[in-house]
Parts: structure tokens; C-alpha cells; sequence
């Protein structure tokens, strides 16, 4: 909450804060403290400017009150703004975690054509990046890492389901 304080009092982007702020904001969702994430978000736009860089987490912010109030489809609009300016900017590490918000929305929103995308487009960047680690235990430490390996587990998933009767029988 230190960083709502510091926001509060300056009108320039605080950099180091407003790249972590769709964090802030899911926080405060968390926190039962809905109208104050609605504020903050909107002082956020107003001193946007022109910096793609810091639309990306203001995106991911609206992304998270939309679907804070249950609306898939603007949360899918939001993210895929995000992810299209995360691309386009060189960001992967953004682009990673953008897909895969965007395949949990999907799957919640009964899209699973699109949820499989999603992982598989994340696991993608997450391997790009995997790829130009060049000392192998650095890059096996990142690749099992704890946000790492679920998503590339999920991925995994996703591009090799089980038949449903064969997974059925799997799971007794």
C-alpha cells in the first residue's frame, strides 16, 4: 500500500511502480478494496502518456477489473492489446505472462480452441528465452522454475491430450 501513497503524491510515472502496477491492483481486488484498484487504475490513464511501455501494465490493470466484474470479453480485449504491444516492443517476458492470463480467461470463458493457443504461444516465448540462456544449469534452473514449469506442464497438456476415456481411466 506504500506504493498507492507514492503514486498519490507525484504526477509522474513512478517507472519502478508502473510496471508492477496490474500486481497493485490485483492486490487490492484481493483486498476487498475494489473502488480504490478502480482509482488508482484511472490515475494510472490519465498520466499515461505516450509510453507504450506503460500501457502494457495499465492494460493488464483494466484487464483485471473487467474481469473482476465477470467480463470475459473485455478482460480477452484488454490482454490482447497488451500482448500485441509487448510483442511489438520486444518484450517477452511480458508476452509470456500476458498468454498466459489470456488462456485462463479463455478457458473460463469456454474457449479452449483459443486457451490452447494461448499456453502454447507462452510456452513458445518462454523457450525463446530458455533458448538464449547459454549455460545449461542457469537455463535448467529457469525452465524449472516455479513459474515457469506449470505453465510449460500446461502447455504440454494442451498439445497432447489424453483421449477422454483414457483420462478418465487415469484419474480412478
Amino acid at each position: 500500500m506504500h506504493d498507492i501513497v507514492l503514486r498519490k503524491r507525484t504526477e509522474a510515472a513512478l517507472v519502478w511502480l508502473d510496471f508492477s502496477s496490474h500486481s497493485e491492483t490485483e492486490t487490492l481486488l484481493h483486498a476487498g478494496q475494489e473502488r480504490q484498484a478502480r482509482e488508482a487504475v484511472q490515475r494510472r490513464g490519465e498520466r499515461l502518456g505516450s509510453s507504450h511501455r506503460f500501457r502494457i501494465p495499465y492494460l493488464r490493470s483494466l484487464a483485471l477489473l473487467a474481469e473482476w466484474q465477470g467480463h470475459g470479453a473485455q478482460t480477452i480485449t484488454h490482454l490482447r492489446e497488451a500482448a500485441e504491444l509487448a510483442a511489438e516492443i520486444g518484450l517477452p517476458e511480458e508476452q509470456w505472462q500476458i498468454q498466459t492470463r489470456l488462456a485462463k480467461v479463455y478457458e473460463t470463458e469456454g474457449e479452449p480452441a483459443q486457451a490452447r493457443l494461448a499456453w502454447a504461444k507462452a510456452s513458445t516465448i518462454i523457450q525463446g528465452l530458455a533458448d538464449g540462456i547459454k549455460d545449461e544449469t542457469l537455463r535448467a534452473r529457469f525452465l524449472a522454475g516455479p513459474q515457469i514449469q506449470p505453465v510449460l506442464q500446461r502447455a504440454q497438456r494442451e498439445a497432447s491430450p489424453l483421449p477422454q476415456d483414457r483420462a478418465e481411466q487415469q484419474e480412478r
